[in-house]
């Protein structure tokens, strides 16, 4: 029974420690993410960050574990260190590894990934609103399919209260208020304009948007 006991309790602290990771891992992804496109969340708990974070875990875990192994085998070919040394060898490799490899995860594949996968591929929708809303929407460019509704747009990021908008010329940042709602593209029309909007968003977000021009 001793035995079950300490295996649940260790099951639980590894548990919360994966948990924890990711939702770090999740935050600090998300948030350089979006300030690369001028904003912040603020909004420290949310259940996207987990999610982002264990995809980015899942990814990069086996290519930290390479580099410690590397590490492993240099030290011992080359260096005499004792067991504790190189337990602090590991920590200290395996965490500056870890936030190098975040930034170039998120410049590089955050934006590819799909959202339902983890990641920040921006959505493409259409936003539905009043005359005057649509009207006012076409003052930064932003164009109407049908009278009611905006062309197809690059959604790269929205909570309760607002939608981040990647355009060719800027970064929109809307309230819902206004809005009645979304206009969604059927699947593979849906898949095949988010892989323009992902180009977009890593545009953005590595300085070749057209403001940087």
């Amino acid at each position: 029974m001793q035995k079950l006991t300490k295996t649940l309790g260790d099951i639980a602290k590894i548990s919360t420690f994966l948990a924890i990771a990711a939702l770090v891992s999740g935050f600090l992804i998300w948030n350089i993410y979006l300030v690369r496109l001028g904003f912040y969340e603020f909004n420290l708990i949310q259940a996207r960050y987990i999610h982002a974070g264990i995809t980015f875990l899942t990814l990069v875990t086996p290519i930290i574990f390479l580099i410690l192994w590397i590490v492993r085998l240099l030290s011992k070919k080359f260096l005499s260190i004792t067991k504790p040394g190189l337990y602090a060898v590991y920590c200290y490799f395996g965490i500056v590894f870890f936030l190098l490899l975040i930034p170039l995860y998120t410049f590089l594949v955050f934006p590819r990934i799909s959202q339902a996968w983890g990641g920040a591929q921006p959505r493409v929708l259409g936003i539905i609103a009043s005359e005057p809303d649509i009207a006012y929407l076409a003052n930064f460019g932003i164009k109407n399919a049908y009278p009611l509704i905006t062309g197809n747009l690059c959604i790269a990021y929205e909570n309760q209260e607002s939608v981040i908008i990647l355009l060719e010329d800027r970064v929109l940042f809307l309230k819902k208020d206004n809005f009645k709602g979304f206009n969604s593209l059927p699947a593979k029309t849906r898949d095949e304009a988010a892989s323009e909007c992902s180009k977009r968003a890593m545009g953005w977000i590595l300085n070749q948007g057209e403001w940087a021009k």
